[in-house]
Parts: structure tokens; C-alpha cells; sequence
């Protein structure tokens, strides 16, 4: 082990890793380094990177620009908490430096490509720390870097940049567990602080099972020194890192609160898009029934046939056949222990056909908030990729050094060539103009009022299949954004009553969630258009919706068709335009509050319906609403997505009405005295206003940031503070290691001397 072997000379092998990992990427994505044309990879209604991901990013670093934290957003569904939810990746180091000094195009490649070259390293550094020499470990770093587990999932971007650190948080447990310097510990801790700013709750924890198994099998396996001690310590090195990321996790905690995820998953729900027995086969062929890029992989039954990302174990044939000859190879008690933990994450990942996941979801607390067993692949191909470097050891170790160095190089060329072609057949390229606004952005910013775009997701499977998948026609999908779906039309400032989230099955506010629902349920799909039963048309109109676009005819009793858009002729129809003829104003003062209870159902029952009038009445969670009050005027002054300035005038008093979503962080004021924000019209929020002329303040003040923030300061001074005492305790012991054949050899035996 490399212990105290962490001197110049291994800085030089470092600076070697990074130029090899920079040039395999120059070759392996050469079209994204340019920033004309723009990594592309998708999902069955759509792309969560180009739709989602990078829209959020892109608000976040405009949220900057203005001089303020993106608390919210009132451009996607009908206000949403942009820096709560996390997907926007505020506080990820690559985020804002990207996102505020690069074109989109450029900050979009460049983010995707160093998460690739993290997950490189590590998996580099990890075979290294093991033992494997340099080819062996390339071939480690191939088989998880560039394998299905990253480069299929690169639509997932806050996923992969959660578990890119997966193999250098090993390593440094590794290190730490052989050795007992904190120094490891204190960088394992700052690796997963990373992982939770990253966003993505669910790969976070996947995560801390895999640090939980490694530290186990490693522990069971007698090999490490006062194993109690090394527990305690890595249970606070678990802690420091919760309080270092608390700026993030905190306010996505409040916000799970009100929110669809914030409730266990059903049995059904956890275990659907399931890994099947059958998808092993793609552990020999990557797209064994089907790609998706060339749109051969069938899209019904999803949820019974899994999802093609998702149940995708390939780390290339080569590494397979180590890691199944890494037995023979390698008799070790660890690479048992190695093997064991492997063959259990594929077990759980086969969740229902397994039974073994079935266990973990009815008792481990707090399993029952995930779904999709199919990623425990991940620590699958973790594992798997590591063997992979260990049995490539194993065999060059029998071998005379020229004729190793030669084999070495082979197994190396073909991981890569192997991996290379799994890459050109599944990743695509978009052109840079995809950021650009199309021609309908000006057509729908000409009617003040949020748009709906209700059919987006069904044609762009059309489109899709139109295209022969984002391999074929790409230009197809460039002119599908013509519909302005979500998040996309967030680029060009155009406030959606929805948000990609809520399909993706994200952390969405309850009511909101609830209100588009029961629109959706009013959609009535026709032969060759669909139509819109009146309440849904009302609800929309009730959200502030005054423009529907959709490829698909759309037919309602008070829908105007304002006009068509050609956006490509090879596509099925032109961009239909819809005006509604009754858009409630985005903020109202109203005279008369009409009670609610907490029924959900019944509140959305009368928000629906055609004797509400919402032009002079709210819908208040209230049991009275003492009067009399009177309508009166409310114009918007100042709107910084966070914070809003409404001046009111009204005779007799009423209530403020602003058509975005409540949250438990938003704070108001009239004319500087605080006054509460109420639930309105279901989703939305109001206060209560005297008579006069008054100016009316909303700002979103969240206690859990505000908390969040100060604990990860303390704990980023204490991270650094112990970092520094453990550096002083560690001067003098780095030293360059007597030859490079010893690189990687354990010194367990010497640190427990020397003890």
C-alpha cells in the first residue's frame, strides 16, 4: 500500500494519469470539445440532461449573475425551489465556474467530460492502491470510467457526478483502513460532502451502502488494525461530511416536507423498471434487446421490462473475463471478500426476481424511500471494475516483465477499443443552436401569462421514433423544441405551468402535484388530436396559463387557435397555438375569501369548477374570513424569482392572490410589517391586506439554508483545521518507494509493528 509512499514521484505518476485521461477523452468525445455541437442522450418523453440538468444549472448561474442564491424560480411550475430540490448542482465545484464563464454548449460538454475523467481516476488510483500496476489499473479505470454504468447514464447528470467519486472514495478508505492515518479519513469525508452537493439524494445514499459494504468486508476480513478505532473514526468522518453538506441537504430535507417524496415508496412502486434475469445478457452485449439511440429498444411496458440505462451492467468483455478468472488469478482472502460483495449487489440489484431486495425494503429504515434496485448495478460495476484491475495483476504478475509490459498493453487497447465502440453507438450529438430561442419563444412571450405544452412528451416519442433514435435524424429533436417544453423553455425566460419533475417522478410540492393531476386527468386522447374537457381548461387558466402549444390538435370549448408554427416538414404537423380566453392575472386582489378545508379533492373540486369566479374570490384554508373586504388593484413592482414587491389598492382591504406555489419559506410583509402567507386557491399563496394604498412583500427566507449554511461553515474550518493538524503528524514519513514493482503492496504488516 502506498502509505507513505505519497511524495514527488507519486505526484509525477498523477500527472501522467490526468494527461492519459484528458487525451482518452479528447479521442473517445472529440465533437464536444469544440462546443459546436453538444453531448445528447435521452430518455423515452425527452432528455433529463437537456431538459432538466442543464436548464437548472443555467438558472442557477443567471440567479448569480443578478447578485443572489437561486432559493426560486418562477419559471418552472408555477414557482418552484430551485436550490432546495438540488438537481441544479448549486454548490458542486464545476457548476458555477462552468456555467458562469462558458457558453452553454462548452459548459454542458465540459461538465459531462470531467465527471467521466473523475470516475477515471479513481478507478485508476483505486486498482493502484490495491496493488495493480499501472496497466492493470487502466484497465480497471476503462471498465467503471467509460463503462455502461457512466456513459449510458450521462443523461442523469447529478447521478453521475455522485457516483464518478464512488472508486476515489474507496481508495481513500482503503488507505485509511491500512494505514490508520486520518488524513484518509478527512479526504474520504471531503468526497462525500461532494456526493451531497452533487444533488442526487438517492445515488448518495447508494453510495453509503457501498462505503458501508467495503468497510465491512474489509473489517471481516482480519486485515485491518484496531478495527474499532477505525470505525469510530470513519462514523465521524460520516457526520463531518453531513455537516459540511448541510448547506444543501437541509433545505432539500424541508422541502421533502411538503413534498410527493417525502412518503415511502409501495412495494409495487420500489420494484418497478426491475433488472431482470434476462438482462444479464448485457453483460456480454451492451444493447441486447434493443439501443435506444437508434430507437430498436421497444418503449411499452417499461415498468415491467426495466429501463435500458438503468439495467445495464457492461464494463466490456475483457474485464468480464478477468473478474470471472480473478479467482484463479488472485487467491486472496480479500479478493473473496471482493467477489462476495459483487455477487450481492448484483442479487440486490435484481430486486423482485432476487427476493434479497425485497428484505432490505421491508426492513433496513429508510430503504423504502428508494425505488429502482436495477442501481445497485453500480456498485456492481464498482466492485466488478476492480477485480477487473486485480485480475489483469494477476496475470501479468506470472509473466516475464517485456512480455507482461506487451500483454498489458493489449488488454489495455482492446477494454478501449471495446468500450469505444459501446460509446459511438449510444452517445449522440446535438447541434449548439439548441440553446438558441426558436421561432415560437417570440410568438407566446407576446401574451403575458405562463404556456402549457400538454402533449410534449407523447411527440417527442414520435419524434424519436421518426428520427431513428438521437443517432439517426438529430435535426428531428432540434426542431421538436419548437414546442418550448419543460425545462427547456426555462432558457429562454418563458414561465411553464409545469416542470420536467413532476414525469420524472422528482421531488415535487404536494398541491402542485395534485393540481396537474387532476388536469391531466381531463385529457382526452382523440384518433388525431386531443381533446380538453372544460375543467381542465379552467384549471390552466387558473394557473396563470394563457398559451398552449402541442403537435397535436388540441380541442376545447374556449380554446382559440392563435396560429400554426412549420417547424420541420418531415414531422407529423406544424406547432399549434392555443390562447385561453379567461388567464387569471398572476397577482389579484380579491374581495371575497371562500373557505376550504384541508381536503385536497374538494379544494381542487372547487377550484375546477365553472361557479368559482376568480376574478373577485380566493380559495382560503380558513374556517371564516371576516369582512367586508373589497377587490381592488395590485400591480407587480419588482419580481427577483426569490422576492417580489406588489403594490395593493383597495377600499375597503382584500387579499393579495400571486399564482406560484406555497412553501413554508416564504415570508411577507405590508409596507415593512410581517404578516403570514396563506394557502390559496389550493397550490398558491395570499395575504391579507388593510384598506389603502399599501405595498405588499414576498421574500423566501428558508430556516433550514439559513441553519444549513452556518453548520457547513463551522465544518468546513473544523475539516480544515483537523486536515492541517493531521498533515503536521504525517511530515516527515512521505518518501519516494524503493522501486516501482512495489508501488501497490500492502504495509499493514509494518503499520501494525510499528503500532
Amino acid at each position: 500500500m502506498p502509505t507513505e509512499r505519497q511524495g514527488f514521484w507519486w505526484l509525477g505518476e498523477a500527472t501522467l494519469a490526468v494527461g492519459g485521461v484528458l487525451l482518452l477523452l479528447a479521442v473517445f468525445f472529440t465533437p464536444a470539445l469544440s462546443g459546436e455541437r453538444v453531448l445528447y442522450a435521452a430518455d423515452f418523453s425527452g432528455s433529463d440532461l437537456l431538459e432538466m440538468n442543464i436548464p437548472r444549472r443555467h438558472l442557477a448561474a443567471e440567479a448569480i449573475r443578478q447578485g443572489h442564491l437561486p432559493h426560486w424560480t418562477p419559471l418552472l411550475g408555477n414557482g418552484y425551489p430551485l436550490l432546495a430540490e438540488g438537481q441544479s448542482g448549486v454548490f458542486y465545484p464545476t457548476t458555477l465556474p462552468f456555467f458562469l464563464a462558458l457558453p452553454l454548449p462548452l459548459a454542458t460538454n465540459l461538465t459531462l467530460l470531467s465527471t467521466l475523467a473523475i470516475a477515471l481516476l479513481g478507478s485508476y488510483f483505486l486498482a493502484r492502491v490495491h496493488g495493480a500496476r499501472p496497466a492493470a489499473a487502466a484497465v480497471s479505470a476503462l471498465a467503471y470510467g467509460l463503462g455502461a454504468v457512466m456513459v449510458l447514464r450521462l443523461k442523469h447528470l447529478n447521478l453521475v457526478q455522485v457516483i464518478s467519486w464512488l472508486p476515489a472514495s474507496l481508495a481513500c478508505l482503503e488507505l485509511f483502513l491500512g494505514s490508520g492515518r486520518r488524513v484518509w479519513a478527512l479526504a474520504a469525508a471531503l468526497i462525500w460532502t461532494l456526493q451531497i452537493l452533487a444533488g442526487h439524494p438517492h445515488a448518495a445514499g447508494l453510495c453509503a451502502l457501498g462505503v458501508l459494504l467495503y468497510s465491512w468486508t474489509r473489517m471481516a476480513s482480519g486485515q485491518v488494525h484496531r478495527p474499532a478505532r477505525a470505525a469510530w473514526t470513519l462514523i465521524g468522518a460520516g457526520l463531518l461530511s453531513l455537516l459540511m453538506s448541510a448547506i444543501q441537504w437541509l433545505p432539500t430535507a424541508e422541502l421533502l416536507q411538503v413534498s410527493l417524496r417525502g412518503r415511502a415508496f409501495t412495494w409495487q412502486e420500489a420494484s418497478a423498471y426491475p433488472f431482470r434475469p434476462v438482462d444479464l445478457l448485457r453483460l456480454v452485449h451492451p444493447f441486447a434487446g434493443g439501443n435506444p439511440a437508434n430507437a430498436t429498444l421497444p418503449l411499452d411496458r417499461i415498468a415491467e421490462t426495466g429501463v435500458f440505462w438503468e439495467s445495464n451492467p457492461y464494463v466490456g468483455l475483457v474485464p468480464l473475463l478477468l473478474v470471472l478468472a480473478v479467482p484463479f488469478l488472485r487467491r486472496e482472502r480479500q479478493t473473496a471478500w471482493l467477489m462476495g460483495s459483487a455477487a450481492l449487489c448484483l442479487a440486490l440489484a435484481l430486486g423482485r426476481f432476487g427476493g434479497l431486495y425485497w428484505l432490505l425494503w421491508q426492513f433496513l429504515p429508510g430503504f423504502s424511500l428508494f425505488r429502482f434496485p436495477a442501481r445497485f448495478l453500480i456498485l456492481f460495476s464498482a466492485y466488478a471494475a476492480l477485480l477487473a484491475g486485480l485480475g489483469a495483476e494477476g496475470l501479468l504478475k506470472r509473466m516475464a516483465p517485456p512480455r507482461a509490459r506487451l500483454v498489458g498493453g493489449v488488454l489495455v487497447a482492446l477494454t478501449a477499443l471495446d468500450l469505444f465502440r459501446m460509446n459511438a453507438a449510444y452517445t449522440g450529438y446535438l447541434p449548439s443552436e439548441w440553446f438558441n430561442p426558436p421561432a415560437t419563444v417570440a410568438e407566446v412571450t407576446d401574451h403575458p401569462g405562463r404556456i402549457s405544452t400538454p402533449t410534449a412528451d407523447q411527440t417527442w416519442q414520435r419524434t424519436w421514433l421518426l428520427a431513428g433514435g438521437w443517432k439517426g435524424q438529430s435535426d428531428l429533436l432540434l426542431a421538436h423544441r419548437a414546442v418550448l417544453a419543460p425545462d427547456a423553455s426555462a432558457h429562454w425566460g418563458v414561465a411553464h405551468h409545469s416542470d420536467r419533475i413532476l414525469q420524472e417522478g422528482g421531488i415535487e410540492l404536494l398541491e402542485y402535484a395534485a393540481l396537474q393531476r387532476r388536469f391531466r386527468e381531463g385529457m382526452v386522447p382523440l384518433s388525431q388530436s386531443v381533446a380538453l374537457k372544460p375543467e381542465s381548461i379552467r384549471l390552466l387558466e387558473r394557473q396563470n396559463v394563457s398559451v398552449l402549444l402541442s403537435f397535436f390538435p388540441l380541442v376545447g370549448p374556449t380554446l382559440d387557435l392563435l396560429g400554426t408554427h412549420q417547424a420541420d416538414a418531415r414531422l407529423p404537423g406544424p406547432v399549434f397555438m392555443y390562447r385561453t380566453r379567461a388567464p387569471v392575472p398572476r397577482v389579484r386582489l380579491v374581495g371575497q375569501a371562500l373557505p376550504v378545508g384541508p381536503d385536497r379533492a374538494q379544494g381542487l373540486d372547487r377550484l375546477a369548477s365553472s361557479s368559482f369566479d376568480p376574478s373577485g374570490s380566493t380559495l382560503l384554508e380558513v374556517d371564516r374570513a371576516e369582512g367586508p373586504f373589497s377587490s381592488g388593484r395590485a400591480r407587480l413592482l419588482q419580481d427577483d424569482g426569490w422576492a417580489q414587491e406588489i403594490e395593493v389598492d383597495s377600499a375597503r382591504g382584500g387579499f393579495l392572490v400571486v399564482l406560484d406555489n406555497w412553501h413554508p419559506a416564504w415570508r411577507a410583509s405590508i409596507d415593512g410589517v410581517s404578516t403570514p402567507v396563506l394557502r390559496a386557491d389550493v397550490a398558491f399563496r395570499a395575504v391579507r391586506v388593510p384598506p389603502g394604498r399599501h405595498v405588499a412583500r414576498f421574500w423566501f427566507e428558508s430556516q433550514a439554508f439559513c441553519w444549513g449554511s452556518r453548520l457547513s461553515l463551522a465544518a468546513w474550518v473544523g475539516w480544515m483545521a483537523l486536515l492541517f493538524l493531521s498533515l503536521r503528524a504525517c511530515r516527515g514519513t512521505l518518501k519516494k518507494p524503493e522501486s516501482r514493482s512495489r508501488m501497490g503492496r500492502r504495509t499493514i504488516e509494518r503499520d501494525g509493528n510499528r503500532e
